[in-house]
Parts: structure tokens; C-alpha cells; sequence
């Protein structure tokens, strides 16, 4: 049981991480790209979304801002490999 616990604090804690990694690439967009991200859609079908609204960066911009997570989130799987 505790360890059932402990791995579901771990797994709350990289997915705070995760989402953190997203605010700080953009924050008028997060939600646009974690749905980019995750499910593998592209822009097109995320410029406007239902429940998100319209996606408030440009094409360009948007995949711009998903590679910088992509690179943020690189960094922070380094930084977890050096510190075991």
C-alpha cells in the first residue's frame, strides 16, 4: 500500500513537472499544446477546439512554442538522469 502510494506521488510530481515545462513554454496556449503534444494533433485541428477556444498563436508560433517544450522537457529529463 505505501509503495502504491509512493509511486502515485511520483507520477503526480513528473506529471506538476510536465505541466509546469508546458506554462513556461506559453502560457495562452498550454492547453492547445498538451493536446498537440499527447495525442499527436496537429495545428489545423487545434486552431480552434471546442472546449479550448481558438488557439492564440499563429501556426508558426505554435510550433515554434512545441519545440521549445520538446527542448525544455529534454533539459529537465537531463538534469533527472544526472541526478538519478
Amino acid at each position: 500500500m505505501l509503495r502504491s502510494m509512493d509511486a502515485q506521488g511520483v507520477r503526480e510530481t513528473e506529471r506538476r513537472r510536465t505541466l509546469s515545462l508546458i506554462l513556461h513554454t506559453d502560457r495562452l496556449a498550454a492547453g492547445h499544446i498538451i493536446l498537440s503534444v499527447t495525442r499527436s494533433i496537429p495545428y489545423d485541428f487545434l486552431e480552434y477546439h471546442d472546449k479550448l477556444g481558438r488557439c492564440s498563436l499563429c501556426r508558426t508560433d505554435f510550433y515554434g512554442a512545441r519545440r521549445l517544450f520538446f527542448h525544455y522537457l529534454d533539459i529537465a529529463l537531463k538534469e533527472r538522469a544526472q541526478n538519478g
